[in-house]
């Protein structure tokens, strides 16, 4: 049975008929009682009786994007159910708006061509409350283009500008929109796709959806719906409204530069050349409601009313203490209005509609009980894994005619668990892998009771739900994706610094693209496009650009040569590794039992794919009779503690020892506190060894490791010490092995050879190693974000009290917890007492590594318990710590820090469902080096998430290749540039598992060159971004078939038009070698008024059958044919070398067949 089945029979129940009457009597206000489980099905049955629209508000953002999501899964009609979010960004502040959030408003609000056109939208009391583009503007300023509708490119993108939309080479997400010539692309807000517009003249010729991972286009339409993408439109009224702002503010507290900031500010968002401003003016510019969205025949409803009235005052008082203490800081001007509607403001709104709803879990005592209209329903009974007891009480029911649905995420292991016969008619099972159903509930209808279990009943288990967020798109890496300044390799000439591309004439007739690369002193070096493979970028960790190559000297030989000696070093001890594995016997454990399905379905999260694949390659390895050794590898917080969790639970329950290695003692608390809450219900011993343990307790963990009364220990380098011995150890895991010692690692790799090992690091390993070492080194990456979590915004700031004061006091008041690193422990303390006297009533702690253990523990668990407010610490939190109530994290002198050290503190924190903040702390009076302002840059710009996998990481990546190769091997990586080491790697690799499996490694067949002395290139004008112009030359350049090279053809026609006539011969060009290829050909070249065709292999005694194919003009020597052309000069060389081709072709059809 459907989820929509469930809904027909709760819209049975009698007291929706009577909430339905009392809606239609035109009745102002109707108050429900229902329990918390219920409400979903609730409001599904209303809206499907009633004809408008209906608003939802509820308390808090949490609950507001829960319910949407229970919504849409009790739905069939998913499209039409919204969430309004509040608006995130950081209010009354200079910066960029929340786009994420603003899109999300926005396609809530706008209304869509539906057959079905009543809405929900779920809303918290915080996003009612906000300001909001004016209904009569949104849709004055929404866009529709039909099919053969006159179209000026000038007047629409500038149109599109003013809404919001932003200009990107190629369109990839929501509010961005390009042009290459007749065609534009756009991602109309609320859109699943974008939209692609052809255009012949000034008319639209082809309206069409695109994918914008491939960028082909998918579907034909015929018209095209572009709203707004912001919550301001700047057109003509509303920018002298801008600008007057100006004369309107207050500027008499605030300092000379901040008047001049604000002046500039309006101007750049009048001519929107930025929108920096535009939140802080919001109050201001905006004075929409959601609620003028819903006519008067719509319903809007309030669920726990007291709570929204209580939040709403709340709220507002907050606002105004922030913009009262920014005016009379001099931040702001006076004259700033407030982002909010009063609450008011709001009642009177409500009051102007015809329906409003209350709904309540519990009765107010003052209100008459008579007016209220209950929902009759009940929480069913909690079984907590007694499956028997489950199966007696449900099959009593079933005999009374209920009707049981079950939602769970363990069908199979429901099933296995209860007889078979009692799945008959009236018992439904549900996966719910989206936890989405957390709560169980029981109705009765006029003519049965329909109960309804989740796996908080079946198993005591409560998971939170996950929402279907449709992530950013994320930017593959692509090596050709290279701009002015970058470093290159040429794999004969060395490194050089690319500096851009030019047309040279090749010969009177030939005009090509040539890659200009600068090398040592004023050398020059003129790459043609189609050797472009022979290029690849110089990437290594270092704040240091690289030294160029001198042509012409034998420096890079030298180099290149040692690095390829270091390459089939290294692929020789990967394979001997991999032998010696193979060769090493060890007892497998068995498939997972009931109390490991049971551990699978009790993490309270949602699994990512990337997190169940690699929990499935731990599980597969170690149920076979050779040892583990495998890596994972994933971004900070993104679950690999998961995976550590699952392989301890499986070793553990075949009676193996676990010791879990860490690199800092306060990981190490952390890891003991995760595993001895998940593993609660099972019988099995946890103890953590590190040097917070006094010596008798320290003595008494190993003499129990030694004796086989613990079963998993968590501990620091302690571990490795000659006194700790284990009883039966079966499975070692190691997090951030990189972090740990040479002698320590020695340890390590002697404890290798005997048990399972897996490896667990959070810096990223580049993809192109992660091929080059398949099947060599075993290796897992979790690279997908939880899908609640949002992207962290990273601001740069100078050192300021005021600064510091608004972070913390914004995250405090949306009640978080902030982080603030400083690295100097002789002035930590002073930092700290700063940050006290400036937010008297915080709850500020201390933490660093100088401490006392104990003192230091205490710290820590008082932050992770919530108890205090801030922790002023050192980068000792760097590693590991999980405390999803931190969402805040300001680092002073961030200046000083390494690219990677930031990128993994800024992991500490947005580990909810919350945004979380970086600020990034600089002096303001102290010069910082360009290097460091570029890496501090990089950091603002990566937004993303899972950016650590993306091309701006690219050196993280390199550091994450250091520690699967081994330091040793950085040396070469510098020298010769990561891509090309990992080349020759692959190569090495490849040749000697040929080698030792004496096979023989094929050999490629031989390109065919072709030169025909006619312009071919792609022109700049045609395909203006450079990245993009590169990546063509590179994909015609390594197509294997015609097939593949028609399928470029179309797309580049899909995605920029009719190709001009050199583009064409360019693509031709490749079409006569693939050709030639197959016909054997080594080259074909035009001298002057001759076509030479060589062949590798000498024609022989076939001439005199090959003259029956040719033109009596063709000439046959001895490796060769050559070809005069017709004296006519308009002659089609093109048509004239297809035809002697083509006779080449059926001349070896002819032999073939005769064979």
């Amino acid at each position: 049975m459907s989820t929509n089945n469930l809904i027909k029979e709760f819209i049975k129940i009698p007291e929706l008929s009577v909430i339905n009457e009392s809606l239609n009597s035109g009745k102002q206000k109707t108050k429900i009682q229902a329990s918390i489980p219920v409400i979903p099905l609730l409001i599904s049955g209303i809206w499907q009786k009633q004809s408008g629209k209906i608003l939802v508000i509820v308390p808090d953002e949490d609950e507001a994007r829960d319910l949407a999501e229970k919504l849409k899964f009790w739905n069939d009609d998913r499209d039409n159910i919204f969430h309004y979010p509040n608006n995130d960004s950081l209010a009354y502040q200079l910066g960029d708006a929340d786009n994420e959030a603003t899109h999300q408003r926005i396609a809530a609000l706008f209304p869509r061509r539906s057959k079905k056109p009543q809405t929900i939208v779920v809303a918290s009391i915080d996003a009612v409350l906000q300001k909001t583009i004016f209904p009569e503007l949104l849709f004055e300023s929404m866009n529709l283009i039909e099919i053969h509708d006159d179209f000026s490119q000038k007047k629409q993108l500038e149109q599109w500008t003013k809404i919001g939309y932003e200009y990107q080479p190629f369109v990839k997400n929501p509010g961005e929109y390009s042009i290459r010539g007749g065609i534009i692309d756009v991602f109309p807000i609320g859109s699943a796709t974008p939209y692609r517009v052809e255009l012949w003249g000034e008319c639209v010729e082809s309206i069409r959806t695109f994918d914008q991972e491939t960028q082909r286009s998918i579907q034909e339409k015929t018209f095209l719906i572009v709203p707004p993408a912001k919550e301001i439109v700047v057109d003509n009224i509303y920018k002298k409204q801008i600008l007057d702002l100006f004369q309107n503010f207050n500027f008499k507290n605030c300092k000379r530069e901040i008047k001049d900031s604000f002046f500039q500010k309006l101007h750049n968002l009048s001519s929107l050349e930025d929108r920096a401003i535009e939140e802080l003016i919001a109050g201001n510019i905006k004075s929409g409601n959601i609620l003028d969205y819903f006519a008067e025949n719509s319903i809007v409803v309030s669920i726990k009313s007291a709570q929204i009235k209580a939040q709403a005052i709340n709220i507002a008082k907050k606002d105004k203490e922030l913009l009262d203490s920014l005016e009379l800081r001099g931040m702001i001007p006076k004259g700033i209005h407030s982002r909010l509607h009063t609450w008011e403001n709001l009642q009177t709104k409500i009051q102007l509609h015809a329906s409003t709803i209350d709904i309540d879990s519990y009765l107010d005592l003052e209100e008459k009980t008579n007016s209220v209209i209950k929902i009759f329903s009940s929480i069913p009974n909690s079984y907590n894994g007694d499956m028997k007891r489950f199966y007696n009480e449900v099959k009593a029911q079933i005999n009374k005619k209920s009707e049981i649905h079950i939602f769970t995420s363990a069908p199979n292991m429901l099933k296995e668990s209860i007889d078979v016969k009692f799945f008959d008619k009236n018992v439904y099972i549900i996966e719910n892998n989206s936890n989405v159903i957390n709560r169980g509930m029981s109705f009765r209808t006029n003519d049965k009771e329909i109960l309804v279990f989740s796996d908080l009943e079946l198993f005591g288990i409560s998971k939170n739900a996950s929402f279907r967020k449709k992530s950013k798109y994320k930017q593959k890496i692509v090596l050709n994706s290279l701009t002015p300044g970058d470093y290159v390799v040429h794999i004969e000439y060395g490194i050089g610094k690319f500096l851009g591309t030019q047309i040279k004439k090749d010969g009177k007739q030939s005009e090509r693209e040539y890659l200009i690369i600068q090398y040592a002193g004023t050398d020059q070096l003129l790459v043609p496009v189609e050797h472009l493979e022979r290029l690849t970028q110089y990437v290594f960790p270092s704040d240091r650009p690289p030294r160029l190559t001198g042509l012409g000297t034998a420096e890079w030989s030298r180099s290149k040569k040692r690095a390829q000696e270091a390459t089939i070093e290294m692929a020789g001890e990967l394979l001997d590794t991999q032998a010696s594995r193979e060769l090493a016997k060890s007892v497998p454990c068995k498939p997972d039992d009931l109390w490991e399905q049971e551990l699978e379905i009790s993490f309270p999260y949602t699994q990512t794919f990337d997190q169940t694949e690699a929990i499935n390659q731990v599980k597969e390895d170690m149920q076979k009779t050779r040892p583990m050794d495998r890596l994972i590898c994933g971004d900070v917080g993104y679950g690999k503690t998961e995976v550590a969790l699952r392989a301890a639970f499986k070793a553990a329950v075949n009676l193996r020892q676990v010791a879990i290695l860490v690199p800092t003692t306060t990981l190490a608390e952390q890891h003991f506190n995760t595993f001895k809450e998940r593993l609660k219900p099972y019988p099995v011993e946890i103890e953590v060894l590190s040097r917070l343990k006094t010596p008798d307790e320290q003595e008494k963990i190993i003499m129990n490791l030694q004796n086989g009364k613990i079963d998993i220990c968590i501990g620091t380098h302690r571990m490795l010490q000659k006194d700790v011995e284990f009883a039966n150890l079966g499975l070692l895991i190691i997090d951030e092995e990189q972090k740990f010692g040479v002698a320590q690692k020695e340890k390590l790799k002697q404890v290798r050879k005997e048990v399972d090992v897996l490896a667990l690091t959070a810096t990223p390993i580049p993809r192109t190693l992660h091929m080059s070492l398949a099947g060599v080194k075993d290796m897992s990456t979790v690279e997908t974000p939880p899908e609640e979590r949002l992207p962290i915004k990273t601001y740069i700031a100078s050192y300021g009290n005021t600064v510091i004061t608004d972070a913390i006091k914004n995250e405090i008041d949306r009640g978080g917890q902030a982080f603030f690193i400083h690295n100097r422990i002789s002035s930590i303390d002073r930092i700290a007492g700063e940050i006290k006297d400036a937010i008297p009533g915080a709850n500020v702690l201390v933490a660093h590594g100088r401490m006392n253990d104990v003192a230091l523990s205490e710290a820590v668990a008082a932050f992770t318990k919530g108890l205090v407010d801030v922790l002023v610490c050192t980068t000792i939190v760097e590693s590991g710590l999980d405390i999803q109530n931190a969402n805040t994290i300001i680092i002073n002198r961030a200046d000083t820090f390494g690219l990677s050290q930031l990128y993994q503190l800024r992991g500490r924190v947005g580990r909810s469902s919350r945004r979380g903040y970086m600020y990034l702390l600089v002096p303001e009076s102290k010069a910082i080096s360009e290097v460091a302002d570029r890496r501090l840059e990089t950091m603002e710009a990566i937004t993303q998430l899972s950016a650590g996998f993306g091309v701006a990481m690219k050196d993280l990546e390199i550091r994450g290749a250091g520690n699967v190769l081994g330091a040793e091997q950085s040396g070469h990586i510098s020298a010769i540039g990561f891509d090309l080491y990992n080349k020759m790697l692959k190569e090495a690799v490849e040749h000697l598992r040929a080698q030792n499996q004496k096979t023989k490694i094929q050999p490629k067949k031989p390109t065919t060159m072709v030169s025909i002395q006619i312009p071919a290139f792609i022109p700049s004008d045609f395909v203006s971004n450079l990245s993009a112009r590169l990546d063509y030359y590179q994909k015609i350049e390594m197509i294997k078939n015609l097939k593949n090279l028609e399928d470029i053809s179309e797309n580049i026609r899909d995605r920029f038009g009719p190709a001009p006539e050199v583009l064409n011969n360019l693509i031709y060009i490749k079409k006569l070698s693939l050709i030639g290829q197959e016909l054997g050909i080594e080259s074909i070249k035009r001298q002057q008024q001759m076509i030479l065709i060589m062949f590798h292999s000498e024609i022989g005694t076939l001439a005199n059958r090959l003259k029956k194919y040719l033109q009596k003009n063709i000439r046959i020597g001895h490796k060769q044919l050559t070809v005069h052309l017709p004296p006519s000069s308009g002659h089609d060389i093109k048509l004239f070398l297809d035809n002697i081709l083509n006779q080449l072709r059926q001349f070896k059809e002819s032999i073939e067949t005769n064979i």
